[in-house]
């Protein structure tokens, strides 16, 4: 089966980053579509988050007219209704008018736009900082969870476990972010083959707007680039966030693709 699907992702190409979504979690939640023994579309549940699951799916477009997508959606709600699902979250492509299309005849509510950025690490050009940053340990895991908590305004009792599950993992990374030997800023990463990939990238609210958001992320890009053999650095952020796309377009990054979130209730 992925052997169909590595040629779906390098041959039809899809908005999808297929590595990226075989690293989250083990492909249970899936269906496919097949005409005359060739697959024609599949729909992936991503992840699960409390009663919501986020969805990938694509369909060649030689088959759009078939309603491919739609018996997809109908074998995978009736799975959703049994398991307690309620909402499914939606992510498509914004180039990709189809899906665009589709995702309001299927009165699904527009969420937000994500940017997936890319670096070429090679062609960073480091530049001094004037904080601290440290790769955490496990025993770190209550102060990532509580930099979190104050900067997002997550739930503690839900991220500490979780945070405390991915240190563990041998390809996922976190690092604080020292100032006056104060922590004010915490990054995730999780390595993907010749890539690492930012998430969850935070700086208390009091330090917001004061630069030290740039320098933390230049002390890991000089890090990543001085003692990781990877290729890139990539991350994702809401096209709404101006201030963050501004600092990542003068770092180099680079636009890769833009993805639009729908959430469709059960």
């Amino acid at each position: 089966m992925h052997a169909l699907l590595d040629i779906v992702d390098y041959e039809l190409q899809p908005n999808i980053d297929w590595l990226l979504l075989k690293s989250e979690r083990e492909l249970e939640s899936n269906w496919f579509a097949f005409v005359d023994n060739e697959l024609v579309g599949f729909l992936l549940a991503a992840y699960y988050i409390d009663k919501r699951v986020e969805l990938k799916f694509f369909v060649n477009p030689q088959a759009e007219n078939e309603n491919i997508f739609s018996q997809l959606l109908i074998q995978a709600s009736h799975y959703f209704e049994r398991i307690k699902i309620t909402q499914l979250q939606f992510s498509v492509s914004s180039q990709n008018q189809f899906d665009v299309n589709f995702m309001h005849q299927l009165k699904s509510e527009y969420q937000y736009t994500e940017q997936t950025l890319n670096l070429e690490i090679k062609t960073y050009q480091p530049e001094k900082c004037i904080g601290e940053l440290v790769q955490a340990k496990q025993s770190d895991c209550k102060k990532l969870s509580e930099l979190d908590v104050k900067s997002f305004g997550s739930d503690l009792a839900e991220i500490h476990p979780l945070f405390k599950k991915l240190l563990v993992e041998e390809n996922r990374k976190a690092f604080l972010y020292y100032k006056n030997k104060q922590c004010i800023g915490k990054c995730h990463a999780k390595i993907i083959q010749d890539t690492i990939w930012l998430h969850d990238i935070a700086i208390l609210p009091e330090y917001q707007n004061k630069g030290c958001g740039e320098e933390m992320i230049n002390e890991l890009l000089l890090q990543i680039k001085t003692n990781m053999d990877l290729r890139r650095v990539a991350l994702v952020v809401n096209q709404n966030n101006l201030a963050a796309i501004a600092l990542y377009d003068k770092l180099g990054f680079q636009l890769v693709r833009t993805d639009e979130y729908w959430l469709f209730a059960l």
